[in-house]
């Protein structure tokens, strides 16, 4: 009896620290969606190479009478706990043209292979002009079609250097974007990996110009990219500051200070700088561990009940 006693105690024991390490791993590794907005942001157009608009509230894409590109950074993944695994990254694009009520445009996501700064033109009339966008003329730094840091620094190729094909494509109708083909997941996780390669992304698209919100407008409305990871317990890693080089003996202009606030909860329009949290295992898995856990306990229970009842 005594020996059946003391194996007994020693089962119930294991049992209990099993479930102790269960709930710490459950605590330690979390599934999470973080809205990251963007920390630069401007577009460029081919009808006018030499004109720019990099602070303004609205970013345009499209080919209406000359094509107009967006480029777009994003550098501080710092609510991104170090050693996370990146399951999903998409980007949300919201059409803020009230009026436009034509077909669902395709824009193509391509990765920018050098790096450019934010300029200083602001935009004081924004609206949609028929042909091309809003822009103006540009400043010293500002990234135009012809140059990728006006006026001393040209790209390689006019309309911004970046890959050949996109890594993704989304459909945008009347309201928020939503995924047609590929996907960011791969590029963010490199950018988590090795930030000093990332020179952000390039959008695209072939039909009526269609107008999305900048970094400037409010948050309801920033093109923003929408993150589901999960984190191991690590710490958070300080954001990375790129600058924009052109090369060697060219000058170097740091990327503009970053307005972008790591949101986990849906963003509210007006608002600006608000931190709550999705975090959490799905209800199947906790579900699935649970039940574990309780089998384990519920085998335990029985040698124990058989060890004392013999």
């Amino acid at each position: 009896g005594s020996n059946l006693t003391a194996m007994a105690r020693v089962l119930f024991q294991r049992a209990i620290c099993a479930a102790l390490v269960v709930s710490l791993l459950i605590s330690s590794s979390q599934a999470a969606t973080a809205t990251i907005y963007a920390s630069a942001d401007a577009s460029v157009y081919a009808a006018n190479p030499a004109r720019a608009n990099s602070l303004g509230s609205y970013l345009w894409v499209g080919t209406t009478d000359g094509e107009a590109r967006t480029l777009i950074k994003f550098t501080d993944f710092s609510a991104i706990p170090s050693g996370s695994t990146i399951n999903s990254a998409n980007l949300r694009l919201v059409n803020t043209d009230f009026l436009y009520n034509g077909a669902a445009s395709t824009i193509d996501v391509y990765v920018i292979n050098t790096d450019w700064a934010e300029g200083t033109t602001s935009i004081a009339l924004e609206f949609d002009n028929g042909k091309t966008g809003a822009d103006a003329s540009p400043g010293s730094g500002d990234p135009t079609w012809s140059h990728k840091s006006y006026n001393t620094i040209t790209w390689t190729t006019a309309g911004v250097d970046a890959a050949l094909t996109p890594v993704a494509s989304y459909s945008l109708g009347t309201a928020e974007s939503t995924p047609v083909s590929g996907s960011l997941t791969t590029t963010v996780s490199s950018w988590l990996t090795s930030p000093l390669g990332n020179y952000g992304l390039l959008l695209r698209a072939a039909g009526p110009l269609r107008r999305l919100g900048s970094r400037e407008t409010i948050d309801a409305n920033k093109v923003a990219l929408v993150i589901d990871y999960t984190s191991s317990g690590g710490s958070s890693p300080p954001p990375p500051t790129p600058v924009a080089s052109g090369g060697s003996g060219a000058p170097t202009k740091p990327v503009s200070a970053p307005r972008n606030v790591i949101d986990f909860t849906k963003p509210a329009p007006g608002t600006d700088g608000t931190t709550g949290s999705t975090g959490g295992l799905s209800a199947g898995a906790i579900a699935g561990i649970v039940c574990g856990v309780i089998a384990v306990l519920v085998a335990v229970i029985r040698i124990v009940l058989i060890c004392i009842l013999r």
